[in-house]
């Protein structure tokens, strides 16, 4: 690609960065609940009119991910692994827009993807000076001696305008023991981090008192950085390697699904690097973490497709 080349696309992804269409799906209160309550009481996997989308053949449901559907030569069972525990730790982020003018039913909500990348666990009288959010809080009530603060990145414009997160919703599946817990996550205290000046991406923080569900999503952490140290040593000295893989909840779908493409373009743009991907994505897939094989891990997230259909990160 000639320097002209080069400069004419940094200039494309500036722009689509800006403007570009991001995926956070937006729906309505009343849709989204009616939905899930069909799905828990029968079963259905799909819980939006969007299901028949003829794009979501281009995303395979987790639990019947092979290794024919990565190239040749990435296909090795810490690869496989890997995808595994990250769908586990792969939620659906369900925000409702602060709006009075509108009724509860009509409120219009934004659903998105986030992941879960690191957990932390407090213990209260052991020195740890940590406060616990948790509204009503009393430090010397013997089920609060310890509490989780479980981080989870996704794309600001979940936030943006102010948004009010009120679940996390967790897959059903892969080696959750049926803890019904996992499923929805109500938040009652959450944290926004500061956003980075020019990324795309944010950091919502929320606490739990639920041991099981705190040291479940530290172990998966864990052995998530384990997968992908073994990955990255293995693929980090091709330079070749541009394999790029998203696991996100495309169109509402109850679970995560995975699609597999390459990125084709980087550029810098403001002291921060971009990529373009031909990875599959759709409205929903938005702040879902976009992993590179052979890199190391960033705190990009997917946020949109430009104009010639690609997706982008920032």
């Amino acid at each position: 690609m000639s320097k002209e080349q080069m400069e004419g696309y940094a200039l494309d992804l500036e722009n689509a960065a800006k403007n570009g269409t991001d995926e956070v799906l937006e729906t309505t209160t009343h849709e989204l609940y009616k939905n899930a309550e069909r799905e828990r009481l029968r079963g259905v996997v799909p819980i939006s009119k969007h299901v028949n989308d003829p794009c979501l053949k281009n995303f395979v449901p987790v639990d019947i991910f092979k290794e024919s559907y990565i190239p040749r030569g990435y296909r090795g069972k810490d690869m496989k692994k890997l995808i595994s525990i990250w769908s586990q730790l792969t939620v659906k982020l369900v925000g409702k827009q602060e709006c009075s003018s509108d009724t509860e039913e009509k409120k219009a909500i934004k659903v998105c993807t986030g992941t879960v990348f690191k957990v932390d666990m407090h213990t209260i009288g052991t020195g740890d000076k940590t406060v616990c959010p948790c509204p009503g809080h009393k430090g010397d009530t013997p089920s609060k001696m310890v509490w989780w603060k479980v981080h989870v990145r996704t794309t600001r414009d979940f936030v943006e305008p102010k948004m009010d997160p009120k679940m996390f919703q967790f897959s059903k599946a892969y080696e959750l023991k049926e803890y019904d817990k996992m499923v929805n996550v109500t938040l009652d205290c959450v944290n926004i981090s500061p956003f980075k000046n020019g990324g795309k991406s944010c950091v919502l923080e929320f606490a739990t008192h639920d041991v099981e569900l705190g040291y479940l999503l530290r172990e998966l952490c864990q052995q998530f950085q384990e997968f992908h140290r073994n990955v990255y040593e293995e693929y980090r000295a091709n330079t070749d390697v541009n394999l790029t893989i998203i696991i996100s909840y495309p169109h509402l779908l109850s679970e995560p699904r995975v699609s597999v493409g390459h990125w084709v373009h980087r550029a810098i743009t403001d002291g921060r690097t971009w990529y373009m991907y031909t990875t599959p994505t759709c409205p929903g897939s938005a702040g879902a973490m976009v992993y590179r094989v052979g890199q190391e891990l960033g705190d990009d997230v997917h946020v949109g497709v430009a104009s010639d259909g690609l997706g982008f990160s920032g």
